[in-house]
């Protein structure tokens, strides 16, 4: 098992996981966290009696949350076998982390699901402040206008930029899935 070096912050005043971490979360079919690995656990300073049974919005950061983020992701997670995209997640002490996530479906023993698998994987620091960018964006709808046009806007930017939403990773990032997937093995 790999030891974690302790988080280091980066220009948007969130910690950076190391290029080798990976942390594993597993969601059942509703959205609840049912399992989360030692080194995610290490990282974010969270105890598992705390995060299991919770809905998986509980690991994003207060502005993905009142963004509703989590509303537009979860119907594409059922959808897709496997899925890229990025969130900023919170620590147990109120400190945030961007990362580079991969869904991928699996079922249970019991044949039930589909359940999902997250690796979670640093983002490149080149990519924050525009993801940034755009978040601050759709908190500031929201809050002046509601989700649903929070909703509305993100739409009509992925319209705009001709990518679906499980093209957002791949298209900031400037790579193929192919690359991506590479990536997580390291």
């Amino acid at each position: 098992m790999q030891t974690l070096n302790p988080p280091k912050t980066n220009p948007m005043n969130c910690n950076q996981l190391d290029v080798y971490d990976r942390f594993k979360i597993r969601i059942d079919e509703n959205g609840r966290i049912i399992f989360a690995d030692d080194n995610f656990l290490r990282f974010t300073g969270m105890e598992i009696d705390d995060i299991v049974g919770e809905d998986f919005s509980t690991l994003l950061t207060g502005e993905f949350q009142n963004g509703h983020y989590q509303d537009i992701l979860f119907p594409v997670m059922k959808d897709k076998n496997k899925l890229y995209f990025i969130m900023s997640g919170r620590t147990k002490d109120g400190n945030c982390y961007w990362a580079l996530v991969r869904s991928t479906h699996y079922r249970g023993v019991d044949g039930s699901g589909p359940k999902f698998l997250w690796e979670l994987k640093m983002l490149p620091q080149s990519v924050i402040p525009q993801l940034k960018e755009l978040f601050d964006k759709l908190v500031e709808i929201t809050n002046n206008a509601g989700h649903e046009y929070a909703i509305k806007y993100f739409m009509g930017y992925m319209e705009d930029k001709g990518i679906s939403f499980d093209q957002i990773a791949t298209s900031m990032l400037g790579t193929k899935e192919k690359k991506l997937d590479k990536y997580f093995k390291i």
